[in-house]
């Protein structure tokens, strides 16, 4: 729908959406519902953001606009435990990591 492609069931209890803006693909991951929706983020995203390259390189990026969170996972999509939360302040130019076990 709005030439937005949906996966039909969900993959490990994750229903994902897909969309082209301009050159760029968006992922969303929800779950049964639209609450908690997650944006994976590319590299373009964080570029000026001062993040160790381990972090970038070893994790994908998922952000939830709703609360104000970035949650680090691992690169494998079957892979969902959470391994760093980053939560945004109002100004862009100041991130803060927090460790989660």
């Amino acid at each position: 729908k709005n030439g937005q492609l949906e996966t039909v069931r969900p993959v490990h209890g994750k229903f994902y959406s897909f969309s082209i803006i301009g050159s760029r693909l968006i992922v969303h991951e929800t779950g049964g519902s639209q609450k908690n929706k997650l944006e994976l983020l590319d590299s373009t995203s964080i570029s000026d953001w001062d993040l160790p390259v381990r972090l970038q390189k070893l994790h994908s990026l998922w952000l939830s606009r709703e609360h104000d969170l970035i949650l680090l996972r691992d690169l494998s999509f079957k892979e969902r435990s959470v391994s760093y939360i980053m939560t945004l302040s109002n100004s862009d130019s100041q991130k803060n990591v927090v460790a989660t076990c």
